[in-house]
């Protein structure tokens, strides 16, 4: 949203939206000026919840929460990860198995595994169905379920659920 308040520095939010939902950082003043805004154009909109230690949120199938003794915000899956299974190279489904998986891989790497896109891209152009096509799904996909430890201003963990 843009805001034209150069003389008042306390002003600053960044906004980011995904379908239904919407992620807000900034400071109280930008938020008020925000509420006038959607109030004053008339917008309807879910009332506004804040993030604290005590207080989880809920943003795009994922639950969002931030620890009180260091900087990091956590957004873990609700479920999705714990759907991930490896494609069965053997199965009469597999094709089908593919598919559900490449999809399961790549909402998650959409909301919180960046770094996993490229490969759940290039999974999506398959055309006649490979092993070495599923041996590379399933390589990306391992990587997406096993835990590991994320840069400290970011978490995220699919793993599980």
């Amino acid at each position: 949203m843009p805001v034209n308040h150069k003389s008042d520095t306390s002003i600053f939010g960044i906004v980011g939206m995904q379908t239904d939902d919407t992620l807000m950082l900034g400071t109280p003043a930008f938020s008020l000026l925000e509420e006038k805004k959607i109030q004053k154009a008339e917008f309807r909109s879910k009332p506004k919840s804040v993030l604290t230690p005590e207080i989880q949120l809920d943003f795009n199938g994922c639950t969002l929460t931030i620890d009180a003794s260091k900087p990091i915000l956590n957004l873990r899956q609700k479920g999705q990860g714990g759907k991930i299974k490896l494609v069965d190279v053997r199965a009469p489904d597999r094709a089908q198995q593919y598919t559900e998986q490449r999809a399961r891989g790549a909402y998650i790497a959409s909301t919180c595994q960046p770094e996993a896109s490229f490969d759940l891209s290039v999974a999506a152009q398959a055309q006649q169905l490979s092993d070495e096509d599923i041996k590379a799904l399933n390589k990306r996909l391992k990587w997406q379920i096993e835990p590991r430890s994320w840069p400290p201003l970011h978490h995220c963990q699919s793993h599980g659920g």
